[in-house]
């Protein structure tokens, strides 16, 4: 027999718990909904993404009109837009042109435009990297978009915005040059597309942030340059071999190893001479990334580094490069 003052507690804990399964039985129910009509929906979606693919190409080919709208059904927007990227990808020119015109007549430029006022910073940066397509045909809405994202309080989405207006004229690329100069996020690697970008289009500007640079931005400049091979930023590398900071005259040297500069061995050999066992590490394994014949002489040097680690590792890239006989036991 039940006592009356636990009766109540038991009704309610059977309540309870005959609501909690009511609720997942509900929530099963729609997420099984939910994926049987988007199987169902799935075959008229791919027929209805083909057929703006066949129209996006056949626009940007020039064998169709790009301001003319085709017949519905039309894909979410946000899936054009992938395709149009991907298109966009295979042009170069007129045909982007035409390709952008026609993904404008159906949406993407307005699609895009409201996604760049998402709350969420991830739809912000994406829709920043793809506006730069459409500045040939809407350059007022695409520039005044990107001037607006460039000061977003997300570091991610100001610096998208900073690599697609990169790709621009001369007027952005200097905006793009005075938000790195006081912006401290681009001292972060995720800016080294961007960085690389506009050392690409414009070397000397990019040079140019160099000066009074604290250590922490001239190694990431220093580190884009190399990764983008930019040679007329050499000058700049080999003064920052002097550089009291360590951080910097590892990015200096690793820039002239990938720009395969004629003074890159003899960087890599005083970095392997420092007094810092970590900084004779970071030498040798540039060396490894790169392997050249140049740098027998700085590995056989450091055979006998009173470090172990940077002994070993001395032996083991030497191994690699020379032959086994040449190698001390």
């Amino acid at each position: 027999m039940i006592p009356e003052a636990v009766a109540p507690l038991l009704r309610f804990a059977w309540t309870a718990t005959l609501l909690f399964l009511l609720l997942a039985l509900s929530i099963t129910l729609v997420l099984v909904l939910r994926r049987l009509v988007g199987e169902l929906a799935a075959p008229r979606r791919a027929r209805a993404l083909a057929a703006v693919h066949r129209h996006l190409l056949e626009a940007a080919l020039g064998r169709r009109d790009p301001a003319a709208v085709p017949p519905g059904p039309y894909p979410p927007r946000e899936a054009v837009a992938e395709l149009v990227v991907e298109l966009a990808a295979m042009g170069r020119g007129e045909m982007r042109r035409r390709l952008a015109a026609a993904a404008k007549a159906l949406g993407v430029l307005d699609h895009l435009l409201a996604r760049s006022r998402s709350r969420r910073a991830a739809l912000r940066a994406r829709a920043a990297r793809r506006l730069g397509l459409f500045a040939p045909v809407a350059p007022r809405a695409v520039r005044a978009a990107l001037a607006r994202l460039l000061d977003d309080p997300a570091g991610e989405v100001r610096v998208a915005a900073a690599e697609t207006a990169a790709g621009l004229d001369g007027e952005a690329r200097r905006a793009v040059a005075d938000r790195i100069r006081r912006d401290p996020v681009f001292t972060r690697r995720l800016a080294l597309p961007c960085l690389e970008r506009l050392g690409g289009a414009d070397p000397a500007l990019l040079d140019s942030l160099a000066e009074g640079a604290d250590a922490a931005r001239l190694a990431r400049l220093l580190e884009a340059a190399g990764r983008a091979r930019l040679l007329p930023l050499a000058p700049r590398a080999l003064a920052a071999l002097r550089h009291p900071a360590v951080a910097v005259r590892l990015a200096a040297a690793r820039a002239l190893v990938e720009m395969e500069h004629p003074r890159a061995a003899a960087a890599l050999a005083e970095l392997a001479a420092d007094a810092d066992p970590a900084l004779r590490l970071e030498a040798l394994l540039l060396m490894a990334e790169r392997p050249r014949a140049p740098y027998l002489r700085i590995l056989r040097a450091r055979l006998d580094d009173p470090d172990p680690g940077v002994a070993f590792r001395a032996r083991h890239l030497l191994a690699r490069l020379a032959p086994a006989a040449e190698v001390p036991a």
